[in-house]
This record gives C-alpha cells, structure tokens and sequence, in this order.
C-alpha cells in the first residue's frame, strides 16, 4: 500500500484564497461611508419636510389675514406682516422666502377667494449629500375664502348678500 506524505505547508492556491489582509478595514471604510451617506438623505429629507410644512402653516396663517382685509392692497400687507411673523418662529429651515396674494377670478369682493403662494430655499449647508446640490426650492400655495361681512371693502354688507343667498 502505498501512502501519499502529508505535507505541513498548504498549497499555493489555499493560501492565495486566504490572503485577504487588510480587505477588513476597506470593508469597514465602505459600510461607514455609506451609513453616513444614508444619514446625510435622512437629514436632507427632514429639512425639506419641516421647511414645506414650516411654509405651509406661514402660507395658511397669510391667506387667513388677507381675507380679513378690506382691499387687495391691505390683504398683501397684512399676509406680509404674518407670514415673515410666522416663518421667525419657524426653525430656520426655509431661506429667502418669497410671497404672492392674488384674488380669485371673482376679485376681492365678500364671498370670493385669495391665494398665497409661497417659494423658500431649503439649504443643505453642513450636511454631505452626494447628487444633490446644496440647496432644494420649496413651493406651497394656500387658498382662503374672503370673509363676508368684513372683506371686500366699504359696501361689504351690501355684497354679503352674494355671500348668503347667492346674489
């Protein structure tokens, strides 16, 4: 009988497939970045959520001051004053905010409308996002009837009738 001799070194091809020295930390380095990276979307996600909904509240709180007024003109400063006012209190995740106050089609007359509409920036200044620049526009609008007996000028009793009875 004839017996092979076992040799103490292993062959050249096991150690080859065994040597993986360092293959850990670069492991290590990609799983660390890309947790990072994730994070970074996760907090870019966040500020753009509480900037639009931080705007949406300024934009709905306007649009209810502006229907109070009595002109168009005194509706634009009044959703001005309230929308800046609301925006300070806000945490500072919408820059350079922007408002507009239009009338509806019906003017701004007891029982029609007035829009806000709003554009902010959100900045991703601190944050390391890959792909996505360093800031995202944030758009919002809000609509709120013209109250009847107050909007809409001097004759606005005479023109709450439309409101009521529908002319």
């Amino acid at each position: 009988m004839m017996m092979r001799s076992m040799s103490s070194q292993p062959s050249r091809a096991l150690v080859a497939a065994l040597d993986d020295e360092g293959s850990a930390g670069y492991s290590t380095l990609i799983v660390v970045l890309s947790f990072f990276a994730l994070l970074g979307l996760g907090v870019a996600g966040m500020r753009i959520f509480t900037g639009a909904g931080d705007l949406q509240a300024a934009a709905q709180s306007a649009a209810r001051a502006a229907s109070l007024e009595h002109d168009l003109g005194d509706a634009q400063a009044a959703a001005q004053t309230v929308a800046m006012a609301e925006l300070s209190r806000a945490d500072e995740a919408c820059e350079s905010p922007s408002i507009n106050v239009s009338a509806g089609n019906g003017g701004f007359q007891p029982g029609g409308s007035v829009r806000i509409d709003m554009t902010c920036t959100v900045s991703y200044q601190g944050l390391w996002v890959p792909f996505m620049g360093s800031s995202r526009p944030v758009s919002v609008s809000a609509i709120e009837p013209i109250d009847c007996l107050r909007g809409g000028g001097p004759d606005a009793l005479s023109l709450a009738d439309n409101c009521y009875y529908g002319g």
